[in-house]
């Protein structure tokens, strides 16, 4: 029996080693989510379900064109490959996507879109050809264009505009991308259980996988459930404390993202940070892979500039703090001692003095009602004031910190976001003209240099020159401390083993985890090598 089992052993390490597991096509993969489908169209989503459906029933401009290019009049010029059709088997053409701009730019569409097309005039060439005419910044108005989802003109066409938003095709979509919808199941109280996809005979490329299933859920609870006793295959954007709630076997597949959270420094609400010393202070003594690892598992990405080092093979440069240089003798350097057992102030802060004042580093950290922010900002409390400093916490809510306080630039210190496209365009967080809304230059930088590396930027097609002026855009901003940036959280994705062919990459934004669905795969069969 034993000589059989090692015979047996033997014959299947012989296979293995001369043959190779290939993807084939087949099975269902179910995914869970907490929420509910509303509108399934890519001109009106915004949740993260409705945007990750819109990625797999939809295609992008960049997938159905042949090719974009930009003439010389800076003029855009559209072509459309040959044979793209909608998943009814109609005809995709240039009408589609001037039809899918021009209810972009209808107010009464109210498309979060809007402002990257409001300016734009397109015209039609002929069946497969557009011209478009944008004031936009090159590289800027290229992606916006890249990852248009395109609508079918022969569903909408005839719907009005204020309707769209109650139209049953946001539920049953016509798309032209990877999955079509094969039909979904609502119970009598309006909830949607299953929503359940198959593959689009007419997408221009095969997808691996047959069927595509979402199960939505009420809350966290039971999708973790569901997911724990084998009824969903996996699920997106598991949270570092749900970890140990996860029984079943599984892989965490990590997506990198651009966006980072940052310490945003408002010099001009208290002129102790005017200081330079100061905000370099802070950044040596702020303990980032403490923060890393307690509040995200270690699963992130420490950041020192607002770049991250290395997204989607361009590597920014690592960044030192600031080589050996210690808080405290900086601190002292720049004239702030902890005071004399007879002055009678606070021993555990520190004072500078102005002419006859006695000023203490008082200085206060607005964070949002976030609870991993909020013990983040916990950690750089007690740091910061080991060092000196007297940390006053302000914790708000984020609706309050989103409407009003980051809108007036209402803090001296403010523990937020950023979430860069994957151009990295740094206008809008980092240009002195966006210091004050509906700019979001929450730290109210200005530099000349910085403004003009990131007006030429957004013209600059060439990439190795674009990456020249990144680093040193990084370099400039780190050097001058306008914000203590602290880390990027990885999106994690988490499934049952079999899954393969999920390219880890860097995303955008959460939906974009299925830019690549079709290369996904369950099944496979073992073929000479």
């Amino acid at each position: 029996m034993t000589a059989l089992v090692t015979i047996l052993g033997l014959g299947i390490m012989l296979v293995k080693k001369s043959t190779w597991a290939m993807p084939v096509a087949g099975g269902e993969y179910i995914e869970g989510a907490v929420g509910q489908p509303t509108l399934i169209n890519p001109i009106l989503a915004t949740s993260e379900i409705d945007k990750s459906l819109v990625r797999l029933i939809f295609s992008r401009l960049g997938d159905v064109a042949d090719k974009i290019e930009r003439l010389e009049n800076e003029d855009w010029k559209v072509r459309i490959k040959e044979g793209v059709k909608w998943s009814d088997g109609e005809k995709l053409t240039s009408d589609d996507i001037i039809f899918t701009i021009q209810r972009i730019q209808d107010q009464d569409a109210r498309s979060p879109l809007y402002y990257k097309f409001q300016d734009v005039l397109i015209k039609r060439l002929s069946e497969l050809e557009i011209q478009i005419k944008s004031g936009q910044a090159a590289t800027t108005f290229f992606k916006n264009l890249e990852d248009l989802y395109i609508l079918p003109k022969h569903i909408f066409g005839d719907v009005p505009t204020l309707n769209w938003r109650i139209s049953d095709y946001n539920l049953s979509p016509i798309g032209s991308g990877v999955f079509k919808l094969i039909n979904f199941k609502k119970g009598r109280d309006g909830f949607i259980s299953d929503y359940q996809l198959g593959i689009n005979e007419n997408y221009n490329s095969e997808a691996l996988i047959e069927n595509f299933t979402f199960k939505f859920f009420r809350d966290r609870e039971g999708l973790i459930q569901a997911f724990n006793r084998g009824v969903i295959d996996g699920f997106g954007g598991l949270e570092p404390e749900e970890l140990a709630e996860i029984k079943r076997p599984n892989q965490e597949i990590k997506f990198k993202s651009p966006g980072y959270y940052a310490v945003f420094i408002n010099q001009s609400r208290n002129e102790t940070l005017g200081e330079k010393a100061i905000r370099k202070s802070l950044e040596v003594s702020t303990p980032k892979q403490k923060i890393l690892t307690e509040i995200l598992a270690g699963r992130g990405e420490i950041r020192v500039s607002p770049l991250p080092y290395n997204f989607n093979n361009f590597k920014t440069p690592i960044l030192e703090s600031v080589g050996e240089s210690k808080a405290s003798d900086i601190l002292e350097q720049a004239g702030w001692f902890f005071p004399k057992e007879d002055e009678n102030l606070q021993s555990e802060v520190r004072y500078k003095t102005f002419g006859k004042e006695r000023r203490p580093l008082v200085i206060s950290l607005t964070v949002p009602e976030i609870p991993f922010l909020t013990k983040a900002a916990e950690i750089l409390k007690t740091a910061w004031e080991k060092e000196g400093f007297k940390i006053e916490l302000m914790s708000k809510p984020i609706d309050l910190l989103s409407k009003e306080i980051t809108k007036n630039r209402d803090y001296e210190m403010l523990l937020y976001g950023n979430e860069l496209n994957k151009d990295w365009d740094l206008f809008y967080f980092w240009h002195s003209s966006q210091k004050f809304d509906p700019g979001i230059n929450l730290a109210l930088y200005q530099n000349a240099k910085v403004d003009s590396l990131i007006e030429n930027l957004q013209e600059e097609s060439d990439q190795e020159k674009r990456k020249g002026d990144l680093r040193e855009v990084a370099t400039l901003i780190k050097e001058d401390y306008p914000a203590i940036f602290l880390f990027s959280q990885d999106y994690i994705y988490i499934s049952q083993n079999e899954l393969k062919g999920v390219l880890s990459n860097a995303i955008e934004e959460p939906a974009d985890r299925f830019l690549g669905v079709k290369d996904w795969y369950l099944k496979t069969v073992r073929v000479l090598k």
